[in-house]
């Protein structure tokens, strides 16, 4: 049990280790470099994480459904509803607590001509982007790489009114130390408030 235990908890541990500190969950992982893909702030995401933290902590909802019981019938119309309401962290169930915090979306678009196999990172000052640790660097996207355009792109979020300072790092697939970047990079966040914000890196 303690190795089942154990191979279910790597898969948690990967999520967290690309999931930014605002605890914004995605729909997908690239499989490749972490990346998160697709749909942003998936609901089914959010769930999800709230039932593997219950069930690991041997919490066991009663069920909603018996054989014994009749099937709840079918609506005769279908119509489009929506609700309203106050938006709380499930903080009990190992969410983050987000109500504390005000965090600006920040799009980075960069030009990185790379080959097959090659990656490109990103570190610096904050506990986003590893506190300058290369191992916890963030990985970019490369969904938007062609051959007009060697684009690979981050999409995080930043502590508002902080100054960012960072560098980009070259990882490539024989075993070689990491390229740096010879000088720092830095960005400053707008304001608590400011709508996102996109920066072309050249």
């Amino acid at each position: 049990m303690d190795a089942v235990t154990a191979y279910a908890d790597s898969f948690v541990a990967r999520a967290e280790k690309y999931t930014p500190r605002n605890g914004a969950l995605a729909e997908q992982i690239d499989r490749n470099n972490g990346t998160p893909l697709s749909a942003r702030d998936l609901t089914w995401s959010y769930a999800a994480f709230i039932t593997m933290a219950e069930r690991r902590a041997g919490q066991y909802p009663q069920s909603w459904y018996t054989r014994e019981a009749d099937p709840l019938p079918a609506p005769s119309n279908c119509t489009v509803s929506s609700y309203s309401g106050t938006y709380i962290p499930a903080v009990a169930a190992g969410a983050p607590n987000t109500t504390n915090e005000c965090q600006i979306n920040i799009l980075m678009n960069v030009n990185a001509t790379t080959y097959y196999g090659e990656n490109i990172y990103i570190v610096g000052n904050t506990t986003e982007l590893g506190d300058w640790d290369v191992n916890k660097a963030l990985p970019l996207n490369p969904g938007g790489y062609s051959d007009q355009r060697p684009l690979w792109t981050l999409d995080t979020y930043f502590e508002a009114g902080e100054d960012v300072d960072f560098k980009f790092v070259r990882q490539e697939d024989c075993g070689q130390p990491w390229i740096y970047e010879r000088n720092n990079r830095t960005i400053g966040v707008g304001p608590c408030g400011t709508a996102a914000g996109v920066f072309e890196l050249a």
